[in-house]
């Protein structure tokens, strides 16, 4: 048995465009793009929807991700019903310097910090993008084993899905955790906007089937 994980990040927000501050406050809203960039999302989720596939749904709380979770799933899950919010889902945190200018990042004792310690640095009060990692993959690795079990107990054969809407530093960092990626370049690892990753955990083991795919931008 298998589970198949779709991990989903959130469309444009207004702080996307903006990108002078650190983080984002939870209740960002989605960009005038970025509710365009959900519309068209829904339509590969469709595709995704067949049946005999049993689909589970979670989202981060953030606003940004579940208003990207009931627009892509619109006429897949009427009245939201079926979207379960996990906190362990959300974004980094950066704790003191969330809203924060990035000129932060300028300061030379800053820099130094992260070019040594590139997987442990953290804002005060906030992650590091080891912790992000370990949470993504603790939190993922629970929701597949949680519904492998499920399925085993199933009569008929069928296929777990799960669609996961978070965040992009979020994925980078569980990317980097599954492939050995260094953190020092975790930041390089390109995830979009709405971009679907695949992986697939089997046999205790996570696999990549596909990453970054945003062809419905196109």
């Amino acid at each position: 048995m298998r589970a198949t994980i779709y991990l989903i990040r959130h469309a444009e927000s207004l702080a996307n465009k903006a990108s002078a501050t650190i983080g984002q406050p939870d209740g960002e809203p989605l960009s005038a793009e970025g509710k365009i960039q959900a519309k068209k999302l829904n339509d590969i989720l469709k595709k995704i929807n067949k049946p005999g596939k049993y689909i589970k749904i979670f989202s981060s709380p953030t606003r940004r991700a579940l208003d990207t979770a009931k627009i892509a799933l619109d006429g897949i899950d009427p009245g939201f019903k079926n979207i379960k919010i996990l906190e362990d889902l959300t974004e980094m945190r950066h704790g003191e310097w969330t809203n924060k200018s990035r000129d932060i990042y300028k300061n030379a004792e800053v820099q130094e910090n992260i070019r040594r310690y590139p997987a442990d640095f953290k804002a005060p009060g906030g992650e590091s993008k080891k912790m992000v990692e370990e949470r993504m993959d603790r939190t993922l690795r629970k929701l597949a084993e949680s519904h492998v079990t499920e399925l085993q107990s199933a009569e008929e054969d069928t296929e777990e899905i799960i669609l996961v809407f978070t965040h992009g530093v979020a994925i980078k960092c569980f990317l980097a955790g599954i492939t050995g990626c260094s953190h020092a370049d975790s930041h390089l690892i390109p995830i979009d906007n709405t971009s679907i990753t695949k992986v697939v955990f089997e046999e205790y083991k996570w696999k990549i089937i596909f990453q970054n795919n945003a062809d419905h931008l196109k």
